[in-house]
């Protein structure tokens, strides 16, 4: 009886210490090397979440995340002008997603005592034609912001010039008797359209 029962808890030992995992057998993430030399045309990335998740879908978001700060200096270096870093990874982060350039996935999941672990890798394909495609549409946006920033210097100075001949006038016309308040509402008036512009762009 002893003996039944101390088989019963080695066993039992046994399958707590050894928590239930799904292996990959896909080659592009056990041997990237060979899977390249196999698919040479592509331009392959494999990207893997960084941090533990707590399902399927958060270890894929953090997978993409992990592939497109990858891609960002790809992309950075065919940009025509600066863009935010932060919004850089979070657009390349989307377009994996939308444009298709995921090729394929691989989940796994381990069951822990403590919960279930989940980790993703991704096989994404940055091929020359998909970054060049991004890059167009970024340069575009940054070509439309450099165009809106022109336009609000000149609407500015044409704001100015216009705020300071009013008080001018008025000023003359007053004699100097409303200068202060004059000057109070012409700064108002040059702020209001500051913010508006800003606003714009």
């Amino acid at each position: 009886m002893k003996a039944a029962a101390l088989l019963i808890l080695i066993v039992s030992s046994t399958a707590f210490a050894a928590p239930a995992t799904t292996q990959s057998s896909k080659l592009w993430v056990t041997d990237l090397p060979a899977f390249m030399n196999e698919q040479p045309a592509g331009h392959w990335i494999v990207a893997h979440n960084e941090k533990p998740a707590l399902s399927a879908s958060e270890a894929e978001q953090f997978a993409r995340r992990d592939a497109a700060r990858a891609i960002l200096p790809i992309v950075r270096e065919k940009l025509a002008g600066p863009i935010d870093t932060e919004k850089l990874t979070r657009v390349i982060e989307a377009t994996i997603d939308q444009d298709k350039w995921i090729v394929d996935r691989q989940i796994d999941r381990n069951d822990r005592p403590y919960g279930t672990i989940w980790n993703a890798a991704l096989l994404v394909d940055a091929a020359p034609r998909n970054v060049d495609e991004l890059a167009r549409r970024l340069n575009h946006v940054i070509q439309i912001k450099r165009t809106r920033l022109v336009a609000c210097v000149f609407a500015f100075m044409i704001l100015c010039a216009i705020v300071g001949c009013v008080y001018m006038f008025l000023n003359w016309l007053t004699r100097g008797f409303f200068r202060a308040r004059l000057a109070l509402a012409s700064i108002l008036i040059v702020a209001l359209g500051v913010a508006g512009m800003v606003h714009l762009l």
